[in-house]
């Protein structure tokens, strides 16, 4: 009964360390929190990240990989725009998320902000338009067959 105890408190104890996280912490590529300090230090440290691009404008260095992508999963451009999985941050600092827009600091614009749909999603006005057209187009198509059968009899 002893032995059981013991293979089950290993066995515990194994399966609790691999349920632990492992290294350091790595951003996801969701993250999309441009403002939060990086630490250049360790990333430099990390030979994917070997790369830097100049911000043009704030003259921050953003280490990348050699496919331009630095450590929150963002493209990065040449002056430090980046796009990333959940919008795109410009030069300016300007932003494009599908949460709305946010224009340059200082400017009081707001972007000019999209519509978005209930699930936060981006919407094209034109294309709901468009499908509204399509369904009174289909309406009246059915009228104009039930109207020819009465004026054929």
């Amino acid at each position: 009964m002893r032995s059981f105890q013991v293979i089950f408190a290993i066995v515990v104890l194994v399966g609790l360390s691999f349920g632990l996280p492992q290294g350091r912490n790595q951003p996801q590529a969701g993250d999309f929190n441009t403002d939060q300090a990086s630490d250049p230090e360790s990333e430099l440290q990390d030979p994917i990240f070997a790369k830097e691009i100049i911000h043009c404008q704030t003259k921050e260095v953003i280490y990348v990989n050699e496919d331009q992508i630095d450590a929150f999963g963002c493209l990065v451009g040449p002056c430090g725009d980046k796009v990333c999985p959940n919008g795109a941050v410009g030069v300016g600092q300007d932003r494009a998320t599908f949460r709305g827009n946010q224009g340059p600091p200082n400017t009081g614009s707001n972007g000019n902000a999209g519509p978005i749909d209930q699930a936060g999603r981006p919407v094209d006005p034109a294309a709901v338009t468009y499908l509204k057209q399509i369904e009174a187009y289909k309406a009246w198509e059915l009228q104009q067959i039930e109207n020819n059968k009465k004026i054929i009899g």
